[in-house]
């Protein structure tokens, strides 16, 4: 398991990619550039499982039950 230093670098490397950044303004579509919203679906998965894996393990050291 990685530490939540690792994760959060994780995350911030993917939000530094300019590929994610004009993801977040206008989304590429399969239509116009299958390849490119591909790549953007997979960032925004791996953006929200890392951070789902902060939000538990904070939860988890707290004592709380796990969803």
């Amino acid at each position: 398991m990685k530490n939540e230093e690792q994760i959060k670098a994780k995350i911030g490397e993917i939000e530094k990619d300019s590929r994610y950044q004009s993801g977040l303004i206008k989304p590429a579509t399969i239509i116009e550039n299958a390849p490119l919203a591909l790549i953007q679906l997979s960032m925004e998965a791996k953006v929200e499982a890392l951070s789902w894996v902060l939000e538990n393990e904070k939860r988890v050291e707290k004592g709380g039950k796990d969803d």
